[in-house]
């Protein structure tokens, strides 16, 4: 897919990250993710559990043909539940400026045991910084992703992981003790570590409620967040 259409021309480069968020499940990566993704103008989801707000599109072909449809600074927020159509969204995100692919459920797509990444996979993590492209790589666990999906970080967001691998992954990338005074072990629900290249940081992610009018909704969206912390109080 190549199409002028849709790439932006900034006077200035765009900015660019690769993000890693982890987290098991109920402990706020998704909520994260939610408050994150609010705030990107141009963005291609992987959504095998059908968790994000996005104009979702079943067959490849469409949502080539809806964003070749959009003006040049029409901003757009579409998806697939499909982890076949990686290799494909990949290719789409290898055309266009100044866009973010996130990918859920990294361990499934892009596990450990996969031999090499998609050849547009590769180009969005080693070259994407040249055209403003951003990549998200989001997985209950780090270590069960592949490790060059993992490798080219500019920031990690991180919540409560107790798995030894990870752990010693996460401490050896980043260069933080992450077992004694800062005991990634023992964040809360909600609390996460944000690392990167100049610095490490304890926060907590804001609950998330979509930019809409009406109670109901927001009411939905608060007790979809206290269902998956007492999910998590549950099975501890």
């Amino acid at each position: 897919m190549e199409n002028d259409s849709i790439n932006k021309s900034p006077v200035a480069p765009p900015s660019r990250e690769i993000a890693l968020i982890f987290g098991k499940t109920g402990m706020g990566k998704s909520n994260y993710i939610k408050g994150y993704l609010s705030e990107l103008h141009r963005v291609i989801i992987l959504d095998p559990l059908d968790e994000y707000p996005a104009r979702e599109f079943v067959e490849i072909g469409e949502m080539i043909d809806y964003l070749e449809s959009l003006k040049p600074d029409e901003p757009f927020r579409v998806k697939s539940t499909n982890i076949l159509n990686l290799d494909a969204m990949g290719e789409i995100v290898d055309s266009i400026n100044d866009v973010t692919f996130i990918i859920e459920e990294a361990q499934r797509c892009l596990p450990a045991s996969r031999q090499e990444l998609p050849d547009s996979l590769q180009r969005i993590i080693f070259l994407g910084r040249h055209f403003g492209r951003s990549l998200v790589i989001a997985a209950q666990r780090p270590s069960i992703v592949h490790i060059a999906a993992r490798s080219q970080w500019t920031r990690i967001v991180t919540f409560n992981l107790t798995e030894v691998g990870d752990v010693k992954w996460l401490e050896g990338t980043s260069g933080y003790d992450v077992e004694n005074e800062n005991d990634i072990r023992k964040l809360s629900v909600g609390d996460y570590f944000e690392i990167t290249p100049g610095g490490f940081e304890k926060k907590r992610a804001p609950l998330y409620v979509p930019k809409r009018n009406g109670r109901e909704e927001k009411d939905a969206v608060r007790n979809e967040w206290f269902d998956e912390i007492f999910s998590f109080a549950v099975n501890r």
